[in-house]
């Protein structure tokens, strides 16, 4: 057999090179969609699990979202039979200067327990006794010892120096006794993080008897189970109990619909290469249909010939593959960091190794593009199986085409199929349903698009032979002949146009609705934070509350609120997710906006905040959690669950899960306000933004305590360029299936050609030009591309209307409004039709270099 693919196979694909470069490089650019989306999730994973956990190695996680956990509950869980260690971890985000470092670093200070006990296992640290003995030397001087990771203080030579930091909104003096040094779970991380003791870091962050969560392992074949619900039952509510994996579930439920949305991109462009791949390899096997007719006559059986089809798709599949695994993996490495810090800002900080190459993503991508190559090779290697030997020796070779019937009966099964799933959505499993009617829409679309093209191809035919004359009559002529061959290709470009069109528009109801937001209803002139700009995600650090009365008197005549944004545990409907609560001081916040030029919106909502046990709630938050004015909510408190009422809903972007606002001075001390996330400034009209702005950026509290300062227009361009960073990335996985597509066209061409060689020979013969042939392929070229573009457009409108109205409400419960994309219509249009134009011009010159004498042989 290996000898026959050797004779036959390789001969052939070296004599028609054209068609196997169409299918390498079709298989390739999916495959490079794939790699890029399987590298970013496996990012994203990792990202998200040393975000949501670090520095953890134990088997349950104790904690109380950004609330805190007090103290004494470490001595309750170890009580606890099956426990073989509890140990209390303090997480804090600080900033640090050194003579060497630049002004003002971010890092990570991790307190955790450094104590050796062999009774109770490994702890989460293990230090040289060097070390240990000096670290509780510098305990009893009274002085705050810290440990650096070994990356972070050989970059900025940490080690024996005073460094200088803000934690817990307070200047403090830190000193580095070296680098982490042995075992443990923290030897491993050399990012920018400082280790000290539980009770130290506890201190430092002004809470010394609250710490960020429990860290417990168990002992040898305990049941996890069985543990798990003992200690919730000694905690009651003061605390929730979850294993490391529902951990990282929570955390990065935010970002599952952009991971979906991730690896939908990467299935089109696999799915627009199997469709080309299939049409390329049909035309090959109808023009080598003498050659398999005569090995049919010499005793090759039906079996031989599939597997020597299978076997050159096979072949192909390999060198498109690799080159695909290694373009996705430099993809998906240019795009990491930009990503990463686009989700930092919308979500929460991420920490990343970087984009790593493993045999997991070889793979994937090696496995993901020899199964769509060899799927889309199925039905060509099927037909070439079974031609029959006296059928396949007859002159005529035209590619067979699908039934139209079968394809309005498949199509419209496919749109009954989406319309039922739809329809009971709210009934059963949403999500599955709710993905499930959009693949359904999609192929059942992509199933009647052959249809549509024979449809649009009669209604433009008077256009097209007004505008070309007789070439352009050819050209229709030729659409309305062969919609199967010419409906595949339009289908992909119509895809990636619908992919395009939705992105964009997307993106752009999303800026309206949040630019009209910053603007209507957030309240301020200049907005102070520390550590980064302002965000709910945690890139900031914590800052004093003194730091109002310093802005004060730095604008004698503003008006300062204080802000905190805290993250919570939520079970709703047999859910537990997070939300965001924004502990605001009301009473300051409805004086800011009481001259507010425009009036904001449901300014006397806040100041019902006043009144104690109230809340008000984000629009998207009552939505998604079915509540109104008047419903109640319990939330984990300080010392307990806490019982608020609803007093209204507001507009709020702030978080995809929901947001809720409480008094700081009233409700929120239930939560914990010690420190503060961003100062609110109000000024008088016709002050001078940038010159305020300046005043305390220039003053030297300002600088001793890291103080960042944005206007309120440099505030909307923030957000606004995150939401682009954000979306901009699927542009790229959108670009590759319009490549993917242009070829479409490019083969599209190539087989009208090679079907159409003794028509264009005799159109030679007759007295055509070779212009004429050439503008005839050429309008061909472009009348898919005007066609392929005009139902993009359409399918784009409807998937952008699917994704805002349907899938993100259900995600997020944000109501984005719907609109057309007129920028991006206008810049996919005229790249549609050039790639169409460039994709026709070698198919075009072909036509015209076809000798006349063709048209008289017998082949």
């Amino acid at each position: 057999m290996f000898a026959l693919f050797r004779s036959l196979s390789l001969s052939d694909l070296r004599r028609h090179p054209g068609q196997s470069a169409l299918i390498t490089a079709s298989i390739a650019l999916g495959v490079i969609a794939w790699t890029t989306t399987w590298t970013l999730n496996q990012l994203l994973e990792a990202s998200l699990r040393e975000s949501s956990t670090p520095a953890s190695g134990a088997d349950l996680h104790v904690s109380n979202a950004d609330v805190g956990l007090a103290i004494g509950l470490v001595d309750q869980v170890a009580k606890v039979p099956g426990v073989r260690s509890a140990n209390p971890v303090v997480i804090q985000r600080i900033r640090i200067a050194t003579d060497a470092a630049p002004k003002w670093v971010s890092a990570t200070l991790i307190g955790v327990n450094l104590e050796t006990d062999q009774d109770h296992g490994e702890n989460p640290v293990k230090v040289s006794k060097a070390t240990a003995e000096a670290f509780v030397e510098s305990m009893v001087m009274q002085q705050n010892p810290v440990i650096s990771g070994i990356q972070f203080g050989q970059r900025y030579g940490l080690a024996g120096k005073p460094i200088h930091a803000i934690v817990g909104g307070r200047n403090q003096t830190l000193a580095c006794l070296g680098a982490l040094e042995s075992e443990g779970a923290l030897s491993g991380l050399g990012g920018s993080i400082l280790i000290t003791s539980h009770e130290k870091a506890a201190e430092l962050c002004g809470h010394p008897e609250r710490i960020s969560r429990i860290d417990v392992e168990l002992d040898p074949e305990t049941d996890l189970k069985t543990v798990k619900t003992m200690i919730s039952k000694v905690l009651g509510t003061n605390a929730e109990v979850v294993t490391p994996l529902e951990q990282e579930g929570r955390t990065s439920e935010s970002l599952e619909a952009l991971r979906q949305g991730f690896t939908l991109c990467g299935f089109g462009a696999l799915g627009l290469a199997m469709f080309l791949i299939a049409t390329v390899l049909g035309v090959s096997v109808s023009e080598r249909s003498r050659t398999i007719g005569l090995l049919r006559s010499l005793g090759c059986t039906k079996g031989q010939i599939r597997v020597q089809i299978l076997g050159e798709a096979l072949f192909l599949g390999v060198l498109g593959s690799v080159v695909g695994v290694a373009g996705g993996f430099g993809l998906a490495h240019f795009i990491a960091g930009p990503l990463l810090t686009a989700l930092g800002d919308v979500f929460l900080p991420l920490q990343s190794k970087g984009v790593i190459f493993g045999p997991s993503v070889a793979l994937s991508g090696m496995s993901a593009g020899l199964l769509t190559c060899m799927l889309a090779a199925l039905l060509p290697a099927s037909r070439a199986s079974g031609l029959a030997p006296t059928l396949a020796m007859k002159r005529e070779r035209v590619l067979p085409s699908s039934n139209m019937r079968i394809r309005i009966l498949g199509g419209s099964s496919l749109l009954c199929a989406a319309m039922g799933l739809f329809a009971t959505r709210r009934e059963f499993n949403d999500p599955i349903r709710v993905y499930g009617a959009l693949v359904c829409v999609l192929l059942g679309m992509m199933v009647l698009i052959p249809l549509m093209t024979s449809l649009m191809a009669r209604l433009l035919r008077p256009i097209v032979e007004h505008l070309a004359g007789i070439p352009g009559r050819l050209a229709v002529e030729s659409l309305i002949r062969s919609p199967s061959r010419t409906g595949s290709t339009i289908a992909g470009l119509a895809g990636s146009v619908a992919f395009m069109v939705q992105t964009g528009g997307v993106i752009q109801g999303n800026e309206q609705a949040v630019r009209s937001w910053v603007d209507q209803c957030i309240s301020g002139d200049l907005f102070v934070t520390s550590g980064g700009p302002m965000s709910a995600s945690g890139r900031t650090i914590p800052m004093d509350h003194a730091i109002g009365n310093q802005i004060s008197q730095t604008l004698p005549q503003a008006k300062v609120v204080a802000m905190q944004f805290l993250h919570l545990d939520w079970s709703s409907r047999q859910q537990k997710t997070k939300i965001l609560m924004l502990s605001l001081d009301a009473q300051a916040y409805v004086e800011m906006t009481s001259d507010r030029i425009p009036p904001l919106t449901d300014r006397m909502l806040y100041q019902q905040l006043l009144e104690p046990d109230t809340a008000l709630v984000s629009e998207n938050f009552a939505a998604i959690n079915r509540l109104g004015v008047g419903s109640h909510l319990t939330l984990p408190g300080l010392k307990g669950p806490v019982r608020l009422k609803i007093v209204g809903t507001v507009v709020d972007f702030s978080n995809n899960r929901g947001t809720i606002m409480v008094d700081r001075v009233g409700t929120g001390q239930a939560f914990g306000n010690a420190v503060v996330d961003h100062f609110a400034v109000g000024l008088k009209n016709q002050t001078d933004l940038e010159q305020a702005r300046r005043s305390i950026a220039e003053s030297g509290w300002a600088s001793e305590s890291a103080v960042e300062v944005m206007t309120r227009p440099a505030l909307r361009n923030h957000i606004l360029g995150m939401i682009r960073s954000l979306y901009g990335v699927a542009y790229v996985q959108e670009i590759i299936a319009a490549a993917v597509a242009a070829l479409g066209v490019s083969s599209s061409m190539l087989i009208c050609i090679m079907q159409r060689r003794r028509e264009i020979a005799l159109l030679r013969a007759i007295g055509s030009t070779s212009w004429q042939l050439f503008v005839t392929v050429l309008a061909e070229a472009l009348i898919m591309a005007v066609i392929g573009t005009f139902l993009g457009v359409l399918m784009g409108l409807g998937l952008e209307w699917y994704v805002l109205r349907v899938i993100l409400l259900m995600e997020t419960g944000f109501n984005f409004p719907v609109v057309l994309p007129w920028v991006d219509f206008i810049m996919i249009t005229a790249l549609i039709g050039t790639a169409s134009l460039l994709a026709g011009l070698f198919p075009a010159l072909s036509a015209t270099r076809i000798p006349i004498g063709i048209a008289l042989a017998r082949d």
